[in-house]
């Protein structure tokens, strides 16, 4: 009986491992994707958007384009709106 309850108890602290990485992804999904909507909420740079978009695999010369597409007022500058 002593043994089964060993067993038993090992099993729950297998489960309780597992549960803990789980949270643990899911915390680390959490955290990435608030980091990521605050990026998005900053104003960014023509520069800084050519920048990504070139570190991303986009031509310069394209990234220019799009940036010009995007950037409804003119002000050199992509809004939160204007990034989406």
């Amino acid at each position: 009986m002593n043994q089964d309850l060993k067993l038993n108890l090992s099993c729950f602290n297998l489960n309780k491992e597992k549960q803990m990485k789980k949270i643990t992804a899911l915390m680390l999904v959490v955290v990435l994707n608030l980091g990521s909507m605050a990026y998005a909420a900053e104003e960014i740079s023509k520069d800084q958007y050519i920048e990504k978009a070139v570190a991303s695999g986009m031509d310069s010369g394209a990234a220019e384009d799009k940036f010009s597409e995007l950037d409804k007022d003119q002000d050199g500058k992509l809004s939160a709106d204007e990034q989406k």
